[in-house]
């Protein structure tokens, strides 16, 4: 007998059966899917959700009494015919994890506190292959918000981590978790949400504290950085737009209002969209101090003229970027002054080459 089915046939003689881990789940299902990655968004509404699982569009119910079975229904990837079948919560369990039934049955019987909790990292593994490595290239969206909310609760339930992270970058705590920075433990990088203008989140960016290197998660698309929390404001005087994660969490840290693009003049298009939404009457690009970082500035500024009434071009007082001068000792009001005194750029501006 292999070993793995020796544990298995250990593992049942504690494991109830599936009508007692339903009878005991009752009136919990909500909790139970958001635990294992579920994004809440999609287990409140009984009808006209894109899939989570396959990113389809209006295709995701909850079948009645969803809190008392946990039963969900996608017309394309999870109906009649699929198997496991639409029903109860375990079977959407197995759906949703992309498990066999032994594997949603142990989860679920550690969620509920019966058993060892090797099962639950198993399971959660399996997700997490799952979204990360996707068949048929784009990753529905919906999945990179599960995922980027995984990585993040995983660093935030562990502020030492937290702590050391955002010293070795030389920026707050506050500021990560604002951009909603998380940790992956299979890439030991730190992970970074990417967002489309109305705040989704399109991939995820991989950044290694030990070489400082920096890639995108496979099947995403590139996208801003930013603070959720920014959209639900009214207004603003001034917004500082950023070169990279890093250089956003460093404006965030001395309190200015930041958005970061993930690499020179990249995303020009995503970053008016956003500016359109936000109508702020000034938006300061802090560019780094070469010659990339001149010419994608000059690029930004292009792109946001036509929506925002006043664009002005800054440099790091003498660094090469925002975060090594405000780990050198800039202040807010140091870099609000330098962003005063940099000229405003009128609508002729000449297009980069």
């Amino acid at each position: 007998m292999s070993q793995n089915n020796f544990r298995r046939r250990q593992s049942h003689k504690w494991l109830p059966s599936s009508a007692e881990l339903l009878a005991r789940s009752r009136g919990q299902w909500m909790a139970i899917l958001s635990a294992a990655g579920m994004p809440v968004q999609f287990l409140i509404r009984r009808r006209g959700c894109p899939c989570p699982r396959c990113g389809g569009r209006d295709r995701f119910d909850l079948l009645p009494d969803f809190p008392e079975r946990g039963a969900v229904h996608c017309r394309h990837c999870f109906t009649r015919g699929h198997d496991p079948f639409p029903g109860d919560g375990i079977a959407t369990l197995r759906w949703w994890m992309g498990c066999d039934s032994f594997t949603a049955r142990t989860w679920l019987a550690q969620w509920l506190g019966l058993g060892d909790s090797g099962s639950v990292v198993s399971a959660q593994k399996r997700v997490e292959r799952r979204i990360t490595l996707s068949q048929s290239g784009k990753t529905p969206r919906p999945i990179w918000t599960t995922l980027a909310d995984r990585y993040w609760t995983w660093l935030t339930g562990r502020p030492d981590w937290l702590t050391r992270i955002a010293q070795t970058l030389s920026v707050s705590t506050e500021s990560l978790n604002r951009l909603r920075v998380g940790w992956n433990e299979d890439r030991c990088a730190t992970t970074w949400p990417m967002r489309d203008s109305a705040g989704a989140v399109t991939g995820i960016q991989l950044r290694r504290p030990a070489t400082d290197r920096k890639t995108n998660l496979e099947g995403g698309e590139s996208g801003l950085f930013f603070d959720l929390e920014i959209l639900a404001s009214n207004s603003f005087q001034r917004i500082y737009v950023a070169e990279g994660a890093s250089d956003t969490a460093a404006l965030l840290s001395v309190g200015l209002c930041a958005v970061g693009t993930p690499s020179a003049g990249t995303k020009r298009d995503v970053l008016a969209a956003l500016c359109r939404r936000l109508a702020p009457h000034e938006v300061v690009i802090v560019a780094d101090d070469d010659d990339r970082g001149r010419t994608g500035a000059k690029r930004l500024a292009q792109a946001l003229l036509p929506v925002v009434p006043s664009v002005r071009i800054m440099f790091a007082g003498g660094f090469k970027d925002a975060r090594k001068w405000i780990a050198a000792g800039a202040c807010r009001y140091a870099v609000e002054a330098v962003a005063d005194a940099a000229p405003e750029l009128a609508l002729s501006i000449g297009r980069a080459k």
